[in-house]
């Protein structure tokens, strides 16, 4: 099953999920004969996610903020029930708070949507105490449906997505350094590809702190890999910082003949970085307690003497290497950022 699981496309997976989900929401609410059903069902759907931390965390999200948002909702409601202008202003305001956090929060969407129900009910056939409750109650249920689903159909959990992040994370951030130093060595401007793979190091980080966020709500995971994450985490995250700085020092990178005479050396620390990255996303999953890894400083030291000896024989080149000293820091900064891993 477990196989099986990993060849299905996410997406076929939450389908599902979604169609179990919506399946026994109907069958229950049939049985246990709920005024209104679709509540739950439409819970239960929108409630599946990619994995079952994540549905966890919606749920508890949709059920904290259906109380909140109801009770603002009804009693914003019993203030402004005489009037129907202001009720369709209300829900006027909802529709736009909704769309505007869409992309934000969706902790805020929730509220806004429960308010908009309150609303919306209110001017086509009244709202009450009552109703309130229904939805609170069925929002309840369909939100335990989808974790119960979540947890025994097809399951997918955030540490498992976590294990392939993480080298894909690693991958990307391998490959775009090892293009903006070639582009560098061979003076090449490939701007447009670089940065879209720098979009995609950025989604693909965005991913990965998700997964993480969301592995604390399944409270099955040993708590030895959450404290993991938690230190990786941080310093990831200025590894992709450092990453990105170096594409954008690029644009500003002058071309010169004096470059040519650390071709070599430039080379070379491309050969290391590059092992580097590949040595610790080979032992990412073992953690080694001593992984050996190569700095810079030979390189470093190399580069310098010789960008030293130029600028003595011709001062007027000095400005020249400037934005090379930025570029030179960032890959050194990436390099040792993956010593700290």
């Amino acid at each position: 099953m477990a196989k099986f699981t990993q060849t299905l496309m996410p997406s076929t997976r939450m389908a599902i999920q979604a169609a179990l989900a919506v399946t026994i929401a109907i069958l229950l609410g049939h049985w246990l004969q709920f005024e209104r059903a679709y509540w739950a069902i439409l819970t239960a759907m929108v409630l599946i996610s990619q994995t079952w931390g994540e549905s966890i965390r919606k749920s508890i999200t949709r059920i904290c903020m259906t109380i909140i948002g109801g009770i603002t909702g009804t009693l914003i409601y019993f203030c402004i029930k005489d009037s129907d202008y202001l009720l369709f202003t209300c829900l006027l305001s909802c529709i736009f708070f909704i769309v505007f956090f869409l992309e934000i929060s969706y902790l805020w969407v929730v509220f806004f949507l429960t308010n908009m129900v309150v609303f919306m009910f209110a001017l086509l056939q009244g709202w009450n105490t009552h109703l309130l409750i229904a939805r609170i109650e069925e929002t309840f249920i369909g939100a335990i449906i989808t974790i119960v689903t979540s947890a025994l159909i097809l399951p997918s959990h955030a540490k498992t997505q976590l294990d392939k992040d993480l080298p894909q994370l690693l991958r990307l951030a391998a490959e775009l350094t090892d293009d903006c130093i070639n582009q560098l060595l061979h003076q090449q401007k490939t701007t447009v590809l670089v940065n879209k793979k720098r979009i995609r190091l950025l989604k693909a980080f965005a991913l990965l702190e998700n997964h993480a966020k969301t592995m604390n709500y399944e409270v099955f995971f040993s708590s030895y890999s959450q404290k993991q994450l938690k230190t990786m985490l941080p310093t990831l995250n200025v590894l992709i910082h450092y990453v990105i700085s170096l594409v954008e020092t690029l644009p500003f990178i002058q071309y010169t003949e004096s470059q040519a005479l650390i071709k070599q050396e430039l080379i070379k620390v491309k050969h290391l970085v590059k092992l580097n990255f590949t040595s610790v996303i080979e032992h990412l999953h073992d953690f080694p307690a001593h992984l050996k890894l190569n700095d810079l400083e030979e390189s470093k030291a190399a580069i310098f003497t010789k960008i030293n000896a130029t600028i003595q024989q011709d001062i007027t080149t000095k400005s020249s290497w400037f934005e090379f000293y930025s570029f030179f820091y960032f890959v050194r900064r990436i390099n040792e950022v993956l010593l700290e891993l």
